[in-house]
């Protein structure tokens, strides 16, 4: 996993939901949702923490898969 600096807190997240969200460079709907450490109740379900590229990406572009693309 590629992350930076800035987000090695990220690392300790844990998968939670299926591949939802899109990729903002290869377009893919393949992003897991992770656990989110300051997620609060609210009526509307679970607030997941989702990366803005994939991990493909991130890999290929050797760039932090939590960093806006």
């Amino acid at each position: 996993m590629v992350t930076c600096d800035k987000h090695t807190s990220m690392d300790d997240e844990t998968v939670l939901s299926p591949m939802r969200y899109k990729c903002q460079i290869c377009k893919k709907k393949n992003i897991d949702g992770y656990s989110n450490p300051d997620h609060a109740p609210n009526p509307f379900g679970y607030l997941y923490l989702a990366p803005m590229i994939c991990e493909k990406c991130a890999e290929s572009r050797k760039q932090c898969k939590w960093c806006i693309a």
